[in-house]
């Protein structure tokens, strides 16, 4: 299942969901990026924020701010970046598909001959390179189109077990820390069902019952044992995620 913000645009929700099962919740409000999931056969979170490059060019502080809010919610954080942007004299031009027909038109125009930003691109550009760095992976897509469709691909290929790509070299990311991805998934589907089970009655399901799959398999008597959680919210765990 794909979790996608409530802010993002219906057509892309409509494209992803022909392929694939998709929710629309408040992911932002809970600090997490735009697009998010969990890989099935580890575990462990994935998620991509959508910005239009018209949008980074505009605030790069406001971009690195939400990202730095996402990061600690997920395994693995990616940004998406959609549009196209061409350097110039005076600084930058972004572009955008227009409506119904096969070619692009200008979008905005950062730098303007009374005020030249021409610097910008170069900006741009290193801006990106840090954040690669950072362990922070950044995609460019240049209409709608082609980001529901990289969407759609990220998520299918990162529910494959094995991958030949480079004999599945990964580049090692930096993680602020490593909890239980039974915990992460718990949490995920709590935000996705309404559960309200924070990360601490999260750890207690699973010390007690060792993964996910183990509490849907549970009756409502042995779930209400643990700490925190009652028959009432035991219920809810079975009724909603089973």
């Amino acid at each position: 299942m794909i979790f996608v913000d409530i802010f993002e645009p219906d057509i892309i929700l409509h494209g992803l969901s022909q392929v694939f099962r998709v929710e629309r919740i408040s992911l932002n409000i809970g600090n997490r990026a735009d697009y998010f999931w969990i890989v099935e056969h580890d575990g462990h979170s994935v998620q991509i924020e959508r910005k239009q490059v018209g949008e980074v060019l505009g605030d790069f502080g406001a971009v690195e701010e939400a990202l730095l809010r996402y990061l600690p919610n997920a395994d693995e954080t990616s940004l998406l970046i959609e549009g196209v942007v061409v350097p110039t004299q005076e600084g930058c031009d972004t572009y955008i598909q227009s409506e119904d027909k096969p070619y692009f038109r200008l979008s905005h125009r950062f730098g303007k001959k009374d005020r030249p930003l021409p610097g910008l691109y170069s900006k741009y550009q290193a801006w990106r390179w840090s954040l690669d760095k950072q362990g922070i992976s950044i995609y460019d897509t240049h209409t709608v189109q082609g980001t529901t469709r990289a969407i759609s691909s990220f998520y299918n290929n990162s529910q494959k077990i094995e991958h030949s790509t480079l004999n599945r070299y990964i580049r090692p990311k930096p993680i602020t820390n490593t909890p239980n991805p039974h915990v992460r998934a718990l949490m995920a589907l709590s935000i996705a069902y309404g559960l309200n089970i924070g990360e601490d009655r999260a750890n207690s399901l699973i010390n007690m019952f060792g993964s996910l799959g183990a509490i849907l398999k549970a009756n409502v008597k042995t779930i209400a044992q643990v700490d925190g959680i009652g028959i009432a919210t035991a219920k809810k765990i079975l009724e909603r995620i089973q």
